[in-house]
Order: structure tokens, then sequence, then C-alpha cells
């Protein structure tokens, strides 16, 4: 829900684009920063491990900036040689750094690594390893790691 209120926020600059007297250089959309306010908040209160990681991803790794509205002078027109032939006053934007994003509390504890646990319980994914030992599916040497796609192919029943 958060990605596509954000998705459909009015005021953004696509790639490549000029508006607002300003040409989005990024590789990526930029948004208005109260888009961008607003998907940091509703990520936030949802407290999940998958929320963390979206957040994570665009505001600490991909580090998208937004950008701000002031009064300013913005090019209006421009001749062959793309320099500016008419400017005039108007609402030009100003590109602000994205804040850090800062994970919940509850899903850092572990909280979706718990759930994670007991729905691998109650699925009943265990196996039997190479010597013949029962042990939880997707762990070799204290790491998990998702079982390969042919043993549930092998495995599944439809």
């Amino acid at each position: 829900m958060c990605c596509r209120d954000h998705d459909h926020c009015e005021n953004w600059i696509s790639a490549l684009e000029y508006k607002h007297g300003m040409r989005n250089y990024y590789p990526s959309t930029i948004s208005h920063c109260d888009c961008d306010n607003q998907f940091r908040s509703c990520l936030m209160k949802l407290k999940d491990g998958t929320a963390d990681y979206v957040g994570q991803a665009y505001f600490n790794v991909l580090k998208i900036p937004c950008f701000e509205l002031e009064e300013g002078e913005g090019c209006v027109d421009w001749n062959f040689w793309l320099e500016c032939t008419e400017s005039k006053i108007m609402p030009v934007a100003k590109l602000v750094s994205a804040a850090p994003y800062q994970a919940q509390a509850e899903t850092q504890s572990g909280e979706g690594r718990k759930r994670s646990r007991k729905k691998r319980k109650w699925l009943g994914q265990t196996h039997l390893d190479a010597a013949g030992q029962r042990g939880r599916l997707g762990t070799q040497g204290g790491l998990h790691y998702p079982p390969p796609l042919h043993f549930i192919l092998t495995t599944t029943t439809l």
C-alpha cells in the first residue's frame, strides 16, 4: 500500500524530464519531499521486515533525493543551442538529500525471524541430510538459504 501511494504522488519529476525549472538527471523519478515523508511514515508504521527492507533500499542504498518548491527564477524558453532566452519567477525545484531510514526496533529484535521459524515448523519443512540425519530445510553450516528449486519440484505434490 505504501509503495502504491508513493507511486501515485501528484508532484514528481521523471528521469531526464525538465519540470519546475530543473532537469532530473537521476535514472529514476524523484518525488516531492512531502510524498517521500509520507512514504517513510507509512513504511515505519507497518513495523515489518519487508517494509524495513524497502525503506532501507530506497532511502539508504539508492539515496534518491526529493525536491521542495521555492520561488525562484526558472527558464521558460530556449534557443536552438539550448541557451535560456526567457525566464520568469516561478516555483523552482530544489533537491533535498534523503534522510536515512531507521529500521523499526521490533523488526531488529527478530520478530520477523520468529514468525518465519514458526511458519517453517508449521509447514513441516525438514529433510534428511547426506548422513541420513533429520535437519531443517535450507541450513548448512549455520547458514540459512532457500531450498533449491529441483528439491521443491520433486517433493511437492500438486
